[in-house]
Formats: C-alpha cells, structure tokens, sequence
C-alpha cells in the first residue's frame, strides 16, 4: 500500500484573504480575518440541528467566500504538483528553472499563497514520506528509507526528524501506529 499525502493548503490562501506568511505557525481568531462573517457563521453553526447541516453550513460559507476570490498562482499549482510527484526531492532551483521563473519569485509566491518557501515543502514532503515508509514497510532500514527519500545519507535524515518531529526516527517509529491509509487532499 502507498503512501499518499495532503496537498497545502492552497484554498486557504483565496479562503482568508491575507497572505499566509501572516497565518503560518500562528493562531488567528476568524473574527480578525472576517470580521462579521465570522460571527454569522457562528450564529448559522449555532443554529444548525445536526452535524450534517452543520457542514452545509460550512461548506456554504467557504465556497461563497472562493467564489470571488482569484485563483492560486498557476506557478504555486504546478510547483506544488512537481514537489508532490517527486516526494519533495526536486531540486529547488531545478523547479523554477522548469517553471521559468527565479527561484526567489517562487519563494515569495510560496510565502504568500502557502506560508512556507518551497525547500521547506519539499523538506516536508521528504519527511512525510520517510514517516510513511517507515510506517508501511517493516523490511527498509533507516538508511534504505533515507535514499528513498532523497536524503544525503541517514544522517541527514535524523536531523530532519529532529527538526520536524522533534524526535529521532527511532522514537517516531517507536511512538505512532503503523499507516494504513493516509488521508489524501489533492
């Protein structure tokens, strides 16, 4: 069984307005970015009878919201789609040479529309997939997973669950049930 992994949040960008740098490792009040449409939305929630009509309400608002919102940059959209194919392991550069623009304006757009610059994606991405391996396949050792990821050597990728887990892979493993079936967005 593979591993499948959620897409950033590229509706949230066209959902809350504001560039994601300003929601990225924060918590924000709706209230603060909607101003009363977070309220009416409480209010219509509160109002809802049953969970089901809960999400129609929901689902109402947000696709009322990204109706008149534009789109996400077709050059995020198609980094993001070569980052995912390739499980994070595309050279940053490598990436905006192929979209054609500079690796400097695809940071910004990154920061914008998802938050974080694309080597931190793709930083992401790698990890997650060691995660799944690790969590799928009992027969790949440590270093085996860290080539399959793209990694340097198993080093590299002990640092990067040090930084991203704060654990070592070992206690990642050790700590979390096996991957079934991740959950796919995208």
């Amino acid at each position: 069984m593979g591993c499948r992994f959620a897409s950033p949040r590229l509706g949230a960008f066209r959902i809350f307005g504001v560039p994601m740098t300003e929601l990225a490792n924060r918590v924000v009040a709706l209230d603060a970015l909607w101003a009363s449409d977070a309220g009416e939305l409480a209010a219509r929630l509160d109002a809802a009878r049953s969970w089901p009509e809960r999400f129609g309400e929901l689902e109402a608002v947000l696709v009322h919201r990204l109706d008149p919102a534009p789109p996400s940059s077709t050059l995020v959209l198609g980094a993001w789609a070569r980052l995912r194919a390739t499980h994070g392991a595309v050279p940053v550069q490598e990436l905006a040479d192929e979209l054609g623009c500079s690796r400097q304006h695809l940071a910004a757009l990154f920061r914008e529309q998802i938050g974080l610059p694309p080597k931190t994606v793709a930083r992401v991405l790698r990890f997650s997939r060691a995660v799944c391996l690790a969590g799928t396949d009992a027969r790949l050792g440590w270093a085996e997973i860290a080539h399959a990821c793209g990694y340097a050597d198993q080093a590299h990728l002990g640092n990067d669950f040090r930084r991203l887990a704060g654990m070592t892979p070992g206690d990642v493993a050790r700590t979390r049930p096996p991957i079934l079936d991740p959950v796919s967005a995208g």
